[in-house]
């Protein structure tokens, strides 16, 4: 295992290269081939080899070395980059990344047979074309084995199967490799082949598979003693994350019992089917960033491990604390001489909470940038022409934000190139260009930052979501001939909830959506969809800016101190209940023509009414299109507030999304206003 000392700082710089190859790789794959791109795609490959020889991984050393080769040879002849040859660079990126996951998990590199990479890229150094079907074998090079190794050592039992009648074969199953759960996938898929066959052998091993440790391909010596290859093949396709079963038989009548069939059969048994013949175009557009190309200048830059930031926040939540505690001994006392060090020490730690917040806040770039090679592959897998635009790279979010969105945003842009934009043909009949359009946009509003995921496809067929929902038993069919179409998109979050009428390996299970929902409320924001048929569907997504600390207004209800986040609050109003109207038995005011329910807290918390202290003070809130009259006992004021979670225990409870410590050591409930205008 390399130094600990290095492997950090290895991996970091590796990353960077990596994803250096992959955005010049996409831009060689829309028919950008300027000497540019590929004197700095050298550069990534040149760097990658020196770094990865020094650290003694010899295998990434030789894979970029035969890059270099291959590239010197693009170089001067740019012409002779085709489109199976941009498959077979993205296929080696593939690899790279890979191997430093392996790294990163446990330091080695693993054994990786390279050999189909290092033979296209020969032929490409030499000036040969490479054909589909090497870009095929290519792709799966990383994670395939030989047959010959595979069944090696069991001739004795595969002999005695034969004998007996039960058939024998190659099971190949692929994970998608987007999956955060792969070790609890794998242990799925061998629970379901146990049910139908006897795995005699596993590739890799079962403690690889638990911990997750595989390239996303798994291959098994099945014999089948319950069931036929029908009944194991439908088993594990319908576990979530599948894209792909492949079986074929161990032919072990032919001659010698293992060689037999394996030279003819390599290839139909152990590598994944070949991608649409049809060639989509994907295309990452990134307007006013020239081609992303200012990603290829390093900045000066430190590099502090996420958990010294972190700590380096909780004693910044402290200090706040301290600080709004000193601040209301100081009124309390009344000295001069305490009230301007009090102010002095306040401007100091206001502006050392802002350096540290903006340490935290990271462009949203970071995330945005995996997405353009995900729609290239999604293009190619589902034979339609994407084009992809992504706005406000620049906008700046929590790095815990940027951490946890991905997989949300996997999901809702997987659901917009499979069931929000139409084929080509499809989209040819109604009068659009071949060409689907997706974007992905990011933009701040005061406290708040969002995420669009946007489509110009079919649109969202309301008189589809009603009937599943209706089949489903969300809403009787009475209540759906009322709904309005704004009303019918929340449905579309329900668990388990689809309007696909069969599975594909992109979407369609009923459980993309929903996780995205429970994701994006577990970090504070919300989600809601706006669609017009025929035209497209926007998701937008909005956050907080930060986690940490929040501006807050601070009320009182029946002696306990609430806290509810500014971006929620509309206005403060007083009124006498000669002003207040009751709309069907529900007490309201009315606020700019509107008319809002009262929320009595003190009655749902305390069994108390607050309806009783005149005159009456409301606290009018918003959110996800509704509003509130929140009625309190007494307005303490704004603050500034460092959320804390209520804890496993109370992880459940709904009215709240935290508790935040007060100057005066009292604890204040965080409204979850969400919840309370539902």
């Amino acid at each position: 295992m390399a130094n600990e000392e290095y492997l950090q700082a290895f991996l970091d710089e590796s990353e960077d290269n990596v994803r250096r190859l992959n955005d010049i790789c996409l831009r060689f794959d829309v028919g950008e081939r300027d000497d540019e791109d590929f004197a700095a795609f050298f550069r990534a490959a040149h760097t990658l080899k020196g770094m990865s020889a020094t650290m003694g991984y010899t295998d990434m050393a030789n894979l970029t070395h035969r890059l270099e080769d291959a590239l010197s040879h693009l170089r001067t002849h740019p012409a002779a980059l085709t489109s199976a040859g941009v498959d077979v660079l993205f296929s080696c990126i593939d690899a790279l990344d890979s191997m430093m996951a392996r790294v990163r998990e446990n330091g080695e590199e693993g054994q990786v047979d390279l050999s189909h990479l290092i033979d296209s890229l020969e032929k490409i150094a030499s000036g040969v074309s490479v054909s589909n079907q090497t870009v095929d074998n290519t792709e799966s090079s990383a994670s395939s084995v030989s047959l010959g190794e595979l069944l090696d050592g069991l001739e004795p039992i595969l002999h005695h199967s034969e004998q007996q009648g039960v058939p024998v074969g190659i099971l190949r199953v692929e994970i998608d490799p987007l999956s955060q759960m792969k070790g609890p996938r794998a242990v799925l898929v061998m629970r379901a082949i146990e049910e139908f066959a006897e795995a005699l052998k596993c590739v890799p091993d079962v403690e690889s598979m638990e911990a997750g440790s595989y390239d996303c391909v798994l291959t098994f010596v099945v014999a089948l003693v319950a069931g036929d290859e029908t009944d194991v093949k439908k088993k594990v396709e319908n576990i979530s994350e599948v894209l792909h079963v492949d079986y074929h038989p161990a032919n072990l009548s032919a001659g010698n019992p293992i060689r037999s069939s394996i030279e003819t059969e390599a290839v139909a048994t152990l590598e994944p089917v070949a991608t649409n013949a049809s060639k989509p175009q994907v295309v990452a557009q990134s307007p006013g960033q020239g081609g992303n190309r200012s990603n290829e200048k390093m900045d000066r830059t430190i590099r502090v491990p996420a958990e010294k930031m972190d700590g380096l926040m909780n004693l910044l939540s402290e200090l706040v604390i301290d600080r709004t505690r000193l601040s209301s001994i100081a009124k309390d006392l009344k000295t001069s001489g305490l009230m301007e060090t009090i102010e002095h020490m306040s401007r100091i730690s206001n502006d050392l909470q802002n350096s540290v917040m903006s340490l935290r806040l990271v462009p949203v770039e970071h995330l945005f940038q995996r997405f353009p090679r995900m729609v290239r592959d999604l293009a190619k897998t589902l034979g339609k022409s994407i084009q992809l635009e992504m706005n406000g790279l620049e906008t700046e979010f929590d790095r815990t934000i940027i951490d946890e969105m991905g997989e949300a945003l996997v999901h809702l842009i997987r659901n917009a190139a499979d069931h929000g934009l139409e084929s080509e043909a499809d989209r040819i009949e109604s009068g659009k260009s071949p060409q689907g359009h997706m974007c992905l946009s990011a933009y701040s509003a005061g406290q708040d930052v969002y995420i669009e995921v946007s489509d110009d496809g079919r649109g969202i067929q309301v008189e589809q979501v009603l009937r599943r929902a209706i089949q489903n038993g969300l809403v009787s069919e009475h209540v759906a001939k009322t709904m309005r179409a704004d009303a019918v998109y929340p449905l579309l979050f329900h668990s388990g909830f689809s309007t696909a009428e069969t599975l594909s390996d992109i979407s369609g299970r009923g459980v993309g959506l929903d996780a995205v929902k429970r994701k994006v409320e577990s970090l504070g924001g919300t989600i809601d969809i706006s669609s017009t048929a025929g035209q497209g569907t926007t998701f937008r997504i909005r956050l907080p800016l930060t986690l940490a600390i929040q501006q807050a207004l601070l009320i009182d209800i029946k002696g306990d101190v609430y806290a509810i986040p500014l971006t929620s609050v509309d206005e403060i109003v007083k009124m006498d209940e000669s002003e207040l109207e009751v709309v069907h038995g529900v007490k309201c005011v009315r606020h700019h023509g509107s008319i809002v329910p009262i929320f009595d807290a003190g009655q749902l918390f305390y069994e108390s009414p607050t309806l009783v202290n005149m005159p009456l003070r409301f606290v009018i809130c918003s959110e996800a299109g509704r509003s509130i009259a929140v009625v309190v006992d007494e307005l303490i004021g704004q603050e500034e507030i460092v959320l804390k979670s209520l804890g496993a225990y109370l992880a459940d409870v709904p009215w709240f999304s935290g508790g935040a410590l007060l100057g005066d050591g009292r604890i204040a409930l965080i409204a979850n206003i969400r919840k309370w205008v539902s």
